[in-house]
C-alpha cells in the first residue's frame, strides 16, 4: 500500500521494524521479547529520533491524481520510459 502513496499503519510499522531487528540479531533474547511486538512507546521514540519523518493522515485523491493513475497514462509513461532506459543503460538509473 505504501507504494501507492498510502501511509503505513502503526501496527505494520512496528511489525516491520521488529522483523528487521530480528533479522539483524536473531539470537539476542532481548530482541525477541517472547513474540511480543514493539510498543507504541517505541514508535513515539522512533519519530522523535527521526524528526524528518511525519505521521500524516491520508489525503483524498484529487481528480487530477485519479486521472494521472489511469492505465492509459501509466502505459504512456512506460512507452516513453523504456526506450530511454535502454538508451541510458541500467547503471545510470
Amino acid at each position: 500500500m505504501t507504494e501507492l502513496g498510502f501511509p503505513l499503519p502503526s501496527r505494520s510499522l512496528r511489525s516491520t521494524a521488529l522483523d528487521f531487528k530480528l533479522d539483524l540479531s536473531p539470537t539476542d533474547p532481548k530482541q525477541n521479547r517472547k513474540g511480543k511486538g514493539l510498543s507504541k512507546n517505541w514508535e513515539r521514540g522512533f519519530f522523535k529520533r527521526h524528526p524528518d519523518l511525519k505521521k500524516k493522515p491520508p489525503k483524498k485523491l484529487s481528480i487530477q491524481r485519479a486521472i494521472a493513475v489511469s492505465a492509459a497514462a501509466i502505459n504512456k509513461f512506460f512507452d516513453q520510459y523504456e526506450p530511454l532506459r535502454q538508451h541510458i543503460g541500467p547503471k545510470f538509473l
